[in-house]
């Protein structure tokens, strides 16, 4: 299992991905899943619950749970969309605007510390070939549900 590349990559992202949850956990009392929807809604003017569950690539239900921990939290809201009365979007309250700035900084940081062995160029072409195997990755997954 260890040089197969899938374990190889969940491993890693799994390993950041508890470093950083540490601070969330301690700072915010927000898991891994409500750091990465309050990431997502913090990225976007306001989104729907639905584009979230899209681009996390996380279950619907595990979406909507952190959606509503956050609202409960005061991290998030919903307003009404004017384009359509049934989509509510979510944007960050001051609240989780602050805890959005605070904990983008340590993530920065994180990955820098991740990529700090690669030269810029390779670190870029890391980049790149992430990109690559994420895009294989989705045509694969649409090809499989045909």
């Amino acid at each position: 299992m260890e040089h197969y590349v899938p374990y190889q990559l969940a491993s890693l992202s799994s390993r950041l991905s508890k470093a950083l949850e540490v601070v969330c956990k301690r700072k915010f009392d927000i898991s891994r899943t409500e750091w990465r929807v309050l990431a997502l809604v913090g990225q976007s003017d306001a989104c729907a619950a639905s584009d979230l569950v899209e681009r996390s690539v996380m279950d619907a239900v595990a979406v909507h749970r952190a959606v509503k921990r956050l609202e409960g939290l005061g991290y998030v809201c919903r307003s009404e969309s004017q384009h359509d009365l049934r989509v509510k979007p979510l944007s960050l309250t001051p609240a989780g605007r602050t805890v959005y700035e605070t904990i983008v900084p340590y993530a920065a940081e994180l990955e820098k510390q991740l990529l700090s062995p690669l030269s810029p160029a390779k670190a870029r072409q890391f980049r790149e070939t992430l990109e690559q195997l994420a895009a294989l990755a989705l045509e694969v997954g649409a090809s499989e549900n045909e």
